[in-house]
């Protein structure tokens, strides 16, 4: 609230004869107080809009350093869902590999098993049919031996 002009604008105008200059000295005063606000007021409207345009910047970082944050963590977990399937593969193929192993070593065990058998077989036969050469052949001999005995006899009793 103003009582008016400053005293010394009043006698500035007083002395000069222009009554009228105290006023317009006022006019000018309050003109550039009213400069001065307004500069001010720009000059925070500037900082608030700088500070506003430093603050969506920070929020558009933020928002972007998210997405990238997230965008690595889905890769990861990318990754560790790859590793985790290829180490299942890995392990199914190992185990179809051991399947493969102990099918393969059973079948080569019942082939030797059915070999020797064969063998075991073959040899019997073998023996049997060595049996039944030597049982033959000692038939043959008792009976050659009886025709060599019947005939001694027979040469014995003829010279007796």
């Amino acid at each position: 609230f103003s009582l008016g002009p400053p005293v010394s604008d009043i006698l500035v105008g007083a002395l000069t004869g222009n009554a009228e200059m105290g006023g317009s000295l006022e006019a000018e005063r309050t003109r550039r107080e009213q400069q001065g606000i307004e500069e001010e007021l720009r000059k925070r409207e500037k900082e608030e809009r700088a500070a506003a345009e430093e603050k969506e910047r920070q929020h558009v970082e933020a928002l972007a350093k998210k997405k990238e944050d997230d965008l690595l963590a889905q890769e990861h977990v990318r990754r560790v869902l790859e590793e985790e399937r290829l180490r299942q593969e890995n392990d199914e193929r190992k185990a179809q590999e051991a399947a493969a192993v102990r099918r393969a070593a059973r079948d080569a065990a019942a082939s030797h098993a059915q070999a020797a058998t064969a063998t075991a077989n073959d040899s019997r036969a073998a023996a049997l049919a060595a049996r039944d050469t030597a049982a033959s052949r000692a038939v043959e001999l008792a009976a050659a031996s009886t025709a060599v005995v019947a005939a001694e006899t027979a040469a014995i009793v003829s010279t007796a």
